[in-house]
């Protein structure tokens, strides 16, 4: 039951990453409803991606900056997952 919860979790964290990244090729505006899922969004998914941002800076090309940590911790979910799918 545990390792069913946990993996729910991940299943959950990963389609939430995956959401955030297809939300920020939204322009911001306040009026939208899209603001509000990219502030739930950002909410639940920061405690996890602020620690790898630390780690892994963004990459600057030209005058874009690309972010990979939601791919890292994607990367690292999947893993643990397969993990807990072997036990």
């Amino acid at each position: 039951m545990i390792v069913f919860l946990l993996l729910l979790g991940l299943q959950l964290l990963v389609w939430a990453l995956f959401l955030l990244m297809i939300v920020s090729f939204i322009p911001p505006s306040t009026r939208l409803p899209v603001e509000q899922v990219r502030f739930f969004l950002t909410r639940v998914t920061e405690p996890v991606l602020g620690p790898i941002r630390r780690l892994l800076p963004m990459l600057r090309v030209g005058g874009v900056g690309f972010d990979f940590s939601p791919l890292v911790v994607i990367i690292i979910a999947d893993f643990l997952m397969g993990f807990l799918r072997s036990l």
